[in-house]
C-alpha cells in the first residue's frame, strides 16, 4: 500500500515539474515579443519622420521651380519691353522735327513760288517733302504710327482736348480740329493728339 502511494506521488511530482518549467518559458516568450514591439516602434516613427522630411523637401523644390519659372517669364517680359521701347526717348525727340517739317510745308505757298519763278524755293519744298516722307517710313519701320484726324471719335486715352468748338457738320464729341497729331509706339501712346472737340449744340 505504501509502495503504491509512493509511486503515485512520484508520478504526480513528475507531471508537476514540466508545468513549472513551462511558466518561465512562456514568460521568456512574452518578454521577447515585448522587446520586438519596442524595437518596431522606433522604426515606424523614423519612417514617418523620413516621409515628412521627403514631403517637405518635395514641396520646397516645387516652390523653387515655380519661382524660377515666374522669374523667367518676368525677365522675358522685361527684355521684350526694353527692346520694344528702347527708342522711345529718341523717337519722342524726333516728333518736334516732324511737326516743324509739317508747318514748313503747310505755310509754303507753292502756287506763288511757281508764279514768281522761284525754282530754289520749289527745290527746297521738294527736299523737305522727301525728307518728311523718309521720316514717316523710318517711324513705321520702328513701330511709330501717327493717329488723329478730323471726324474721329474723341478718346481721352488718345487725345488731349485743347478746346471745345461748335461744328454742325460733325457729331458731338468728335475731333473738329487737329492741332498736333498723336503718335503711338507699338501699343503705347508716345504723344497724345492735341485736338479741338466738337461740342453738343
Amino acid at each position: 500500500m505504501d509502495a503504491e502511494k509512493a509511486a503515485v506521488d512520484a508520478d504526480a511530482d513528475a507531471e508537476a515539474e514540466p508545468a513549472l518549467d513551462a511558466e518561465p518559458a512562456a514568460a521568456a516568450a512574452d518578454d521577447d515579443d515585448a522587446s520586438v514591439e519596442a524595437d518596431a516602434e522606433p522604426e515606424v516613427s523614423e519612417v514617418d519622420t523620413l516621409k515628412a522630411e521627403s514631403a517637405a523637401l518635395r514641396d520646397q523644390v516645387l516652390r523653387t521651380l515655380a519661382e524660377m519659372e515666374n522669374l523667367r517669364k518676368r525677365t522675358e517680359k522685361d527684355v521684350a519691353s526694353a527692346r520694344n521701347f528702347a527708342v522711345q526717348g529718341f523717337a519722342k525727340s524726333l516728333l518736334d522735327v516732324a511737326d516743324n517739317m509739317d508747318r514748313a510745308l503747310e505755310n509754303t505757298d507753292m502756287e506763288a513760288a511757281k508764279e514768281d519763278a522761284l525754282p530754289a524755293l520749289e527745290m527746297l519744298v521738294d527736299g523737305v517733302t522727301m525728307t518728311r516722307r523718309e521720316m514717316e517710313k523710318a517711324f513705321e519701320k520702328n513701330g511709330l504710327n501717327q493717329f488723329g484726324a478730323v471726324g474721329d471719335a474723341f478718346d481721352p486715352n488718345l487725345h488731349e482736348c485743347m478746346f471745345m468748338m461748335p461744328n454742325p457738320d460733325l457729331e458731338p464729341n468728335t475731333i473738329a480740329q487737329l492741332l498736333k497729331p498723336g503718335f503711338m509706339l507699338k501699343e503705347r501712346v508716345l504723344r497724345a493728339a492735341q485736338v479741338g472737340v466738337c461740342q453738343a449744340p
